[in-house]
């Protein structure tokens, strides 16, 4: 996008709690615009900053039609406000963004049922139609409508499997469908960065708060959303770009987990079947019972009690079962689990400040581990830990990360924006109009091959040299490092290196081991697992044996997050692809090439089995009836005698 123009631009950062949306005009690369919050909401706006921010990521359609009544905020209330009888006309969805996150490929056939659990729809279906909308909103007030561009942003998950990357192709589909003339997809974290850092730099910021960077600086931003939590860390380059130094990485947990902790609780204390009665009969009151809890949740302000209201059915639910409130009471009054223990108010449930903390206490721990691995990592040192989305605004967050940096050393600055709750959306344009400024990635890691080199008088190193006819010297050097690309250094995506090979004759099969080398210079062997790892094991099966050598061309190709390799096959002249992430990797994991071939020989093999397995047992059939016969053979003997 970073070379193009478009009359509109719309962000949309698609939660799954709540969606944000931005829209802006006359976008060219290079020029920082003017970026308009689309703001569509009613009834929360002034219940917390969260939903001045963000609206519903929620639908409510007509059942008959499948045609959309609203979205947000208004979809929830308006369904709610119906009555019974009402409601069956139409489908409530909401926090369908978690049926995306699937690893099955089943994106484009996937359904879901709607908040009565009574009907159901395509879950791409809904991301159109919410697309739709949300363009409408954003285009409403404005004249002009042109040449329309789109950007997409999307969990770090999305990036770690290939099932994932058809997931993101199906999504720039449902783009497409909405009118949109150009989809880009963008993580949260890297756009939340790009909002940050530019903001913290413009002329609106207080200069003693105004971030500074200079090159070789690093950030590592952290984007704690409703149901993931994402991590990028970039290093500063020369001409204010910047380079991602660091896999992307992320938890599959977010605020959403605290309303999971609550209901929990309330089982706990109740008894989970008095619970999971009332969320089955009663789905509407339910929902407006979790949005009582949604209120004080983000009301939650630090060593402070929150109340939490009782919706009239669900607190006559509890009366019914338990047949008065004092009985209530002494539930709550006997429940032990945490200190401060809950009371009943009037229709108020009382949740002191360690009721709070005992529910937050679970994810605190998850982002605290997360966050120390992260930094234990030997390239992650950065200057400045930004921490944004709307889970950030939790009271326990900050404290908790500041006691976590105290206890180490050279601990970077926590830096949060005003309004973390943006940061992702308007970052995603930013991002999309200027990727040139992050054009640059580095190598996470000193990568190379396997190699015997010939060995040549005078070669000080001999504890690998042994003999070979191949060598005109007489000895080869086993198991050296061939270095692919060096640790930090740059390269683009897609960057390129080819090998070429010579198999010799009658070779059916040839095995390439990836490694990853802690050393950036010198001459050292594959088998010294003190500076030398194995990543990934390649083998490649073949057919037929070569009747003569032959040449064998692999060419290596690095991403931002992973390498793949593809080979010539000597035959077919096809190339075959295979690909390895970085990171911490199963070794024992083999990806095998060119299977078809192998399945052959595993066919050949097992129907040898079969055959062997068959023979055994006719010989064994025609031994006892030989026994038989040499038994009634004796037995005829003995009568005759």
């Amino acid at each position: 996008m970073s070379g193009e123009v478009f009359d509109q631009v719309i962000g949309i950062d698609f939660g799954s709690f709540g969606s944000a949306a931005v829209a802006c005009e006359h976008v060219r690369p290079g020029v920082v615009p003017r970026i308009d919050l689309i703001q569509h909401v009613t009834g929360h706006t002034l219940k917390s900053d969260y939903a001045k921010s963000k609206n519903l990521s929620a639908l409510l359609l007509e059942r008959e039609t499948k045609s959309v009544v609203c979205w947000g905020y208004s979809a929830e209330e308006k369904y709610l406000e119906k009555k019974q009888e009402e409601r069956d006309k139409y489908a409530y969805f909401a926090n369908f963004k978690l049926a995306a996150l699937t690893k099955d490929a089943k994106f484009r056939s996937k359904k879901i049922k709607d908040s009565s659990k009574t009907f159901e729809m395509p879950v791409m279906d809904l991301f159109i139609m919410i697309l739709k909308i949300i363009k409408e909103t954003a285009l409403e007030k404005r004249k002009r409508i042109g040449k329309i561009g789109l950007n997409f942003v999307l969990p770090s998950k999305f990036s770690q499997n290939k099932t994932n990357n058809k997931n993101t192709e199906v999504m720039r589909e449902c783009g497409k469908s909405c009118g949109m003339h150009h989809v880009e997809i963008c993580f949260e974290s890297i756009a939340a960065t790009f909002a940050v850092i530019s903001h913290s730099q413009s002329r609106e910021v207080d200069e003693t708060k105004r971030l500074r960077f200079f090159e070789d600086d690093q950030v590592v931003l952290l984007d704690m959303g409703g149901g993931t939590i994402d991590a990028a860390c970039l290093t500063f380059l020369e001409d204010e770009k910047m380079a991602e130094t660091h896999h992307r990485d992320g938890l599959d947990i977010g605020g959403m987990m605290i309303d999971q902790a609550f209901e929990d609780l309330l089982a706990d204390i109740f008894g989970s079947a008095v619970i999971s009665e009332f969320q089955q009969n009663n789905p509407q009151a339910w929902l407006q019972q979790r949005n009582e809890f949604w209120t004080a949740k983000h009301s939650l302000r630090e060593k402070e009690q929150r109340n939490v209201e009782l919706t009239r059915k669900f607190r006559k639910h509890l009366q019914d079962t338990f047949k008065s409130l004092d009985i209530i009471g002494e539930k709550l009054q006997a429940y032990d689990g945490i200190n401060g223990k809950p009371s009943l108010e009037g229709n108020f449930l009382q949740l002191s400040y360690e009721t709070w903390l005992h529910l937050h206490e679970q994810i605190l721990h998850e982002i605290c581990g997360f966050v120390s691995k992260l930094l234990d990592h030997e390239r992650v040192k950065p200057k400045v830990l930004i921490v944004t989305g709307g889970f950030s605004g939790c009271p326990f967050v900050i404290p908790r990360l500041r006691q976590l940096l105290s206890e180490r050393e050279d601990p970077p600055e926590i830096y949060q924006p005003h309004n973390p709750h943006e940061s992702v959306v308007r970052g995603s344009v930013l991002w999309a109009i200027n990727q040139k400024d992050l054009s640059y990635i580095r190598a996470p890691l000193t990568l190379g091959w396997c190699v015997d080199k010939i060995w040549y008088p005078g070669d000080p190193d001999d504890d690998h040299k042994v003999s070979s006819f191949e060598s005109y010297t007489g000895y080869i050097r086993k198991k050296c490092f061939k270095e692919i690309i060096r640790r930090d250094q740059r390269f683009e995506d897609g960057t390129e290196h080819k090998q070429v090979y010579v198999l010799p004759r009658q070779k059916k099969a040839v095995e390439f081991t990836l490694y990853k080398s802690k050393l950036k210079d010198g001459i050292h062997y594959c088998d010294d697992e003190s500076v030398c790892q194995p990543l990934k094991t390649f083998r490649m099966f073949f057919k037929q044996s070569f009747s003569e050598q032959v040449n064998f061309e692999l060419t290596i190709t690095l991403r931002s997050n992973r390498v793949e390799l593809s080979y010539k096959h000597p035959n077919t002249g096809r190339y075959q692809p295979a690909d390895v992430k970085f990171g911490d990797e199963n070794v024992e994991d083999i990806i095998k090439i060119g299977g078809e071939f192998e399945n052959v020989e595993i066919k050949e093999d097992t129907q040898k089995k079969q055959i062997k397995k068959e023979t055994s047992f006719l010989t064994t059939q025609i031994f006892e009836i030989f026994l038989n016969k040499v038994n009634n053979y004796i037995q005829y003997l003995g009568i005759k005698k």
